[in-house]
């Protein structure tokens, strides 16, 4: 028997609650729409109204995640005890701690994501996050020429470079979760391509040597390493 009690948008946000659970518990890859479906408790009509395929639901909850990423930034954006080095560093740290609190359905978005078959949709989520995350920079380096601590004459140009830095090394991470590779030497080996990228940002950005360490390096003991202390 179908579910009575949503329709439209409440129904669409219903499906992704669901498959969202479903995705974190059993992966991706295991979970089928004829068992979203099931869940729900819906017509298989009713969801083929809301997403053209399973390929489209994961690009409509990877959307609503960026959405959720993007509002944890407000109250860093409005921080006035922040001046723009730290407010950068609080933004990376904020985001890296709320993916870290759903890191299983993380790591196998990630896996999933950068599987080779999947090439078309990562490009078009990079973009949409892109297009999310450049105005966000552009504000925090603006603040930050002003104050000095950036050496930036075009702050819109200049976030888009440091965004497709950060792509990079989200590529790096992507292919290492998708090859499955774990351990204190990977750890170590992820630090130091952290370091590199937060390096290359500084000197973009003429920033201060060691003032923009974006990514801890304890923070990737639970993606590569979960039995360290």
């Amino acid at each position: 028997m179908t579910h009575p009690r949503h329709s439209g948008p409440a129904r669409r946000d219903e499906i992704l609650d669901v498959a969202r659970r479903l995705f974190m518990t059993r992966g991706y890859e295991h979970t089928s729409i004829q068992s979203i479906i099931a869940e729900v408790r819906i017509a298989k009509g009713t969801f083929y109204h809301h997403f053209q395929s399973k390929e489209g639901l994961l690009e409509a909850l990877v959307d609503r995640l960026q959405v959720e990423g993007t509002a944890l930034l407000a109250p860093v954006l409005d921080d006035p005890s922040l001046d723009a080095p730290s407010r950068l560093r609080t933004v990376f740290t904020r985001v890296g701690a709320w993916k870290t609190l759903q890191r299983d359905l993380f790591a196998d978005l990630g896996r999933t994501l950068y599987a080779p078959a999947n090439a078309a949709l990562l490009a078009r989520l990079t973009a949409a996050t892109l297009d999310a995350m450049d105005p966000v920079l552009a504000r925090i380096l603006e603040e930050g020429a002003a104050q000095g601590a950036f050496q930036v004459t075009d702050a819109p140009n200049t976030a888009r470079i440091v965004t497709r830095i950060g792509v990079s090394l989200a590529e790096v991470f992507g292919q290492r979760l998708l090859a499955g590779d774990r351990g204190p030497g990977v750890v170590a080996d992820l630090c130091a391509t952290c370091r590199a990228h937060h390096e290359a940002i500084e000197r973009v950005l003429g920033a201060r040597p060691g003032s923009l360490c974006l990514i801890d390096d304890a923070v990737l003991n639970p993606w590569f390493d979960p039995e360290a202390p």
